[in-house]
C-alpha cells in the first residue's frame, strides 16, 4: 500500500504490471528507488541538453550535431545560461551553428535559466529576456521561461509579443523545486494554463522517495494538453523513463554523465540502449525491482536484453 500501486493498476494507461501480451513491448525499469495528455497520445521526444560555459561555439561544434541526432535525440535544448559572454548576437549565432551541424530539422528549445531556478550564470533579467526574444526571432521552436518571471507584466508582455511574431515558436512555462515536491502540483498546473493557455506547462521537482513520483504520473494521465512533468533525484528516475508511456511531451537526456543539468538526468546512450526508449509506448508493460539496497542490481541490463 505504501507504493500506491493498488489504485494505479486499475488505470490501463498507468498500469504498473507484470502482465505481458505477445504484441506488447516490454521494459524493465529496475533500480527505481536508487537511481538517479492524456486524452490522446502526445508525440514524445527524447531531448538532448547541450551545455558548456566556454568557449560557446566550440562546445556546439564538440557536440557533433550529426552524431547526436543520428544517435536518437529528437530535440535539442540549448542552455544559453551556461555560455560566457552571452548576448543576443551570440544567441543567434549558436542557433544557426547548431542547425547547420545537426544536418536535420531537429526542433530547438532555447533556455536562459534564472539562477534562482537552477541557472548556471546569474545573468540579469533584461539580458535573459533579450536572449529569449532573439531566439524566437531566429526561429527557435520553443523557449523555456520561468513561470514566476512570466507573471511579471513587463517580462510576460515582451515574451507574448515575440511569440506573436514567431510563426512556429511555442512557449514552455516552467517551475522547479530542487528540495521537495510542490505543495500543490495540480494547482500550479492550473495557474500556468490560466496564465497562457497555449503554453506547455513544465513542472519539475525533487522526489525524496519513489512515492513522490505518483502525483507526477497522475497529472500526466489527467492532463488535456502537451505538458512536461518530471522528478529529479535518485528516486525520480521512474518519471524520466516512463514519460513516454504516460504521454509527456519530452524527457531529457544528457550527452554524457558529466554534462547533465539536473540531478538524476539519464544519458542518451542509457535511454536508447538500457531502457530501450524507442520501444516504449502507452501499451508497454513495466517491470521493476523493489529492494533495499537496489542500486547494485543488474536486472535492468539483464531483463531488457532478454525482453528486447
Amino acid at each position: 500500500r505504501r507504493l500506491g500501486l493498488e489504485d494505479r493498476v486499475e488505470h490501463e494507461p498507468l498500469a504498473l504490471t507484470a502482465r505481458h501480451r505477445a504484441d506488447q513491448p516490454v521494459t524493465d525499469l529496475g533500480q527505481a528507488g536508487a537511481e538517479h495528455p492524456p486524452t490522446h497520445l502526445v508525440p514524445h521526444r527524447l531531448e538532448l541538453v547541450a551545455t558548456e560555459r566556454s568557449p560557446p561555439l566550440q562546445r556546439v561544434a564538440d557536440l557533433e550535431g550529426r552524431r547526436v541526432v543520428t544517435g536518437g535525440a529528437e530535440m535539442l535544448e540549448l542552455r544559453m545560461d551556461y555560455l560566457e559572454g552571452l548576448s543576443p548576437d551570440l544567441t543567434r549565432e549558436v542557433l544557426r551553428r547548431t542547425r547547420a551541424l545537426a544536418g536535420a530539422p531537429v526542433p530547438l528549445i532555447a533556455t536562459c535559466r534564472d539562477a534562482r531556478e537552477g541557472g548556471a550564470i546569474d545573468y540579469p533579467e533584461p539580458l535573459r529576456l533579450e536572449v529569449l526574444t532573439a531566439a524566437l526571432r531566429e526561429g527557435a521552436e520553443f523557449v523555456d521561461v520561468e513561470f514566476v518571471n512570466f507573471q511579471k507584466p513587463a517580462f510576460g508582455h515582451r515574451i507574448e509579443s515575440a511569440l506573436a511574431s514567431s510563426p512556429k515558436g511555442r512557449l514552455i512555462l516552467s517551475a522547479h523545486d530542487f528540495a521537495k515536491p510542490f505543495d500543490d502540483l495540480r494547482g500550479l498546473y492550473r495557474d500556468i494554463v490560466q496564465a497562457f493557455p497555449a503554453a506547455v506547462p513544465k513542472l519539475v521537482y525533487t522526489a525524496r522517495h519513489i512515492n513522490d513520483c505518483f502525483q507526477a504520473f497522475d497529472l500526466l494521465h489527467e492532463a488535456d494538453r502537451d505538458c512536461i512533468v518530471l522528478c529529479m533525484g535518485q528516486a525520480g528516475l521512474t518519471s524520466r523513463v516512463l514519460a513516454r508511456k504516460l504521454g509527456g511531451l519530452v524527457t531529457f537526456a544528457s550527452l554524457d554523465e558529466a554534462s547533465g543539468t539536473a540531478p538524476g538526468q539519464v544519458t542518451l546512450n542509457a535511454f536508447k540502449g538500457l531502457y530501450r526508449h524507442d520501444s516504449i509506448d502507452r501499451q508497454t508493460a513495466l517491470f521493476g525491482v523493489i529492494a533495499d539496497p537496489v542500486g547494485h542490481s543488474l536486472s535492468p541490463a539483464i531483463h531488457n536484453a532478454c525482453l528486447a
